[in-house]
């Protein structure tokens, strides 16, 4: 099975294009580096004091402010595939994640990007 073939279906979807991410705490950095290396453009927006590392700055990040990640959920060259979130961000409550609903873009977190993960109840 290729890579590409193994991948799930929202990381397959942004392979070669570009993805908004709200959080860069430890759970967004990880998102970042785990896109970046599959071949996603990341932008990222911290509302924290939290800085990238010098690996995800050396594998491609984009760091930006929210009214340059706003503008690359409207259509057109650039626009985002998808807005991926930390676990703190309220999709209901950002602006941004309403922002990319609004615009018909999917919101994924962690586990979205996993894929199908098994149930298993006791």
């Amino acid at each position: 099975m290729s890579k590409a073939a193994a991948m799930p279906a929202a990381t397959a979807r942004a392979r070669g294009r570009s993805v908004g991410l709200l959080g860069l705490g430890r759970s967004g950095r990880a998102m970042a580096a785990y896109l970046l290396r599959r071949g996603v453009a990341v932008w990222a927006v911290e509302e924290g004091a939290a800085d990238p590392d010098a690996e995800l700055v050396a594998l491609g990040l984009q760091r930006c402010d929210g009214v340059q990640l706003a503008a690359r959920l409207l259509p057109g060259p650039g626009q985002l595939v998808g807005l991926v979130l930390s676990p703190g961000v309220d999709p209901e409550w950002h602006p941004l994640a309403r922002g990319a609903r609004a615009a018909g873009l999917p919101l994924w977190g962690e586990l979205s990007l996993c894929g199908p993960l098994p149930c298993v109840s006791v």
